[in-house]
């Protein structure tokens, strides 16, 4: 079983470098393929949008917070469909476009929403994973709220660095971190990611059952 994604830039047609955006999209791609969950290359397939093939597996947040940190970055606002199940075609891994099956079809369906006034930029085309879908958006609604210096935090906890070790890199007092910690409920997001990999863990193997 696996993941497709079919991600899409929001009000792409109204950049004004068109060809610096698709500069950014095809280093995107690039990053992306690094990864070892990756089963076939992501790459631009219609216009600004890219599509990928992925491993059904937890990876799936990993590859969703490289999407939110490529947004943050470049200023720029993605919807993401994601399609669950198998594909009919002989796995190719170097042209995604050449494979096809309900997952592809899933996808499709899933951007298509995603791009529906009042929706979330992300769905997964899946009834058995909308709860996933829904603690992810949550995940990310706690995030946007987040200061440039206390995403540095999270971050840096979830690397398990020490707060001592931060307030030195952020040349600031561990007593300042640890009340940006407290004001800003990053422990409390930290349990929320820890969550949301697991109830896609169990979600996948439930649904793998059935």
């Amino acid at each position: 079983m696996y993941f497709v994604i079919n991600i899409d830039v929001k009000y792409s047609k109204k950049h004004s470098n068109r060809q610096l955006l698709q500069d950014k999209l095809k280093r995107l791609c690039e990053h992306l393929n690094k990864e070892s969950y990756v089963i076939a290359a992501f790459d631009i397939v219609l216009g600004d949008e890219i599509q990928g093939l992925i491993e059904a597996s937890p990876d799936l947040i990993s590859l969703l917070e490289t999407l939110k940190a490529f947004e943050i970055k470049h200023d720029l606002k993605l919807y993401i469909g994601i399609g669950y199940g198998k594909i009919d075609t002989q796995l190719n891994t170097i042209d995604v476009e050449k494979n096809d099956g309900p997952a592809f079809h899933c996808a499709r369906n899933a951007i298509i929403k995603a791009k529906k006034k009042g929706q979330p930029n992300t769905i997964i085309e899946n009834l058995n994973f909308k709860s996933t879908q829904n603690l992810w958006n949550l995940y990310v609604k706690l995030k946007d709220n987040l200061s440039d210096q206390a995403n540095f935090i999270l971050e840096s906890l979830y690397k398990e660095m020490p707060q001592k070790e931060i307030a030195l890199r952020l040349d600031n007092q561990q007593s300042s971190i640890s009340r940006t910690i407290s004001r800003y409920y990053l422990v409390e997001i930290i349990q929320l990611k820890n969550s949301l990999i697991q109830l896609l863990s169990l979600t996948l193997k439930e649904t793998s059952c059935n």
